[in-house]
């Protein structure tokens, strides 16, 4: 994946609805919502192998998997799970050409600007 020139390299699957670990993994995690999509995402020209859960992976794909599953793109409400060794739950709503997303978040960096 480091040969391609690109920032990073996103992969996505229909929803879960097997009894695999990682579809009892997903499906615990979102309850009681169900997982319309799962992806990961990966980046090692960035200096990150995989990121565990990519926000902006998830504009991309809540319109996509709208269209694939028959969900009216200004309105509806899609559950993202991203399948990374630490795995995220991630709740889109498309509205008005724009993704809403929403879910638990882990902090990984504080910072403040000072303007003076």
């Amino acid at each position: 994946l480091a040969e391609f020139a690109c920032r990073g390299v996103c992969v996505t699957t229909a929803g879960c609805g097997s009894d695999a670990w990682e579809a009892k993994r997903a499906n615990q995690a979102a309850a009681p919502a169900k997982i319309d999509f799962r992806s990961r995402f990966f980046a090692p020209r960035a200096g990150l192998a995989e990121d565990p859960v990519t926000g902006s992976a998830h504009c991309l794909l809540a319109p996509y998997w709208a269209l694939r599953l028959g969900k009216d793109p200004n309105g509806a409400e899609l559950v993202g799970f991203q399948a990374s060794a630490r795995g995220g739950v991630v709740k889109c709503r498309l509205g008005n050409g724009r993704v809403m997303l929403s879910g638990l978040a882990t902090t990984t960096l504080e910072g403040g600007i000072y303007c003076g």
